[in-house]
């Protein structure tokens, strides 16, 4: 068996330059995994807020008026 050095034949201003397609397919993915990047990084952000806030009213409240706290934080955000 032999192996394929072209691959299937494109249409269009690609059969010029067949390397267009390609790097544009690589753009895509470097692009979509840059918005997925950025999303995880807002979500760390905001359970690192979440968290610091929860720690600042532990150190400063009552047992009973934490939990109350908490579930406040949870409707304001």
């Amino acid at each position: 068996m032999g192996r394929v050095v072209n691959g299937p034949k494109a249409s269009g201003s690609s059969m010029k330059n067949p390397g267009i397609k390609r790097d544009e397919r690589r753009l895509a993915s470097i692009r979509s995994l840059l918005a997925l990047t950025e999303l995880v990084n807002l979500r760390l952000r905001f359970l690192i807020n979440l968290g610091s806030q929860v720690i600042s009213l532990v150190e400063t409240m009552p047992i009973w008026q934490l939990f109350g706290q908490i579930v406040y934080i949870r409707l304001v955000e």
